[in-house]
């Protein structure tokens, strides 16, 4: 069977981003993103994640100045909170072992990239604090 770009994205191999459903995936993330950052209401705001990552806990929180690719291979855990400007560039669901209990400071960027099918990550700007 032949694997999609999306598969091949999500396993770490070399993929062709301008994939056609690649594409349509990152466009209603873009109108997402639109939508979350402009909305004031938190229990919407949580209510929007929720239908739009790939699991959440009950109990998540975001504030605004978000920004993702796709966003539904983010998956958080119970008790998720990040405060302004976030950025999640990340393709593994591996992810979400992390983001359990876990408060994101501001201007936080998580990255996990793919260059010609080597695995390289930008660890230095993960930073979090679990809730005690």
């Amino acid at each position: 069977m032949t694997q999609t770009e999306r598969d091949k994205m999500l396993a770490g191999k070399l993929y062709d981003a301008s994939d056609k459903e690649l594409k349509h995936q990152r466009l209603e993330a873009r109108r997402k993103l639109m939508a979350f950052n402009a909305e004031q209401d938190e229990k919407k705001r949580s209510s929007m994640l929720k239908a739009w990552f790939g699991t959440t806990g009950e109990h998540i929180f975001m504030e605004t100045g978000f920004v993702c690719d796709y966003g539904n291979n983010i998956h958080v855990g119970e008790n998720f909170y990040a405060n302004f400007n976030q950025t999640f560039f990340y393709y593994l669901s591996s992810l979400s072992r992390h983001l359990m209990n876990t408060i994101l400071s501001s201007v936080i960027q998580i990255w996990k990239l793919f260059y010609f099918g080597l695995k390289f990550s930008v660890k230095s700007v993960y930073k979090s604090n679990t809730l005690c």
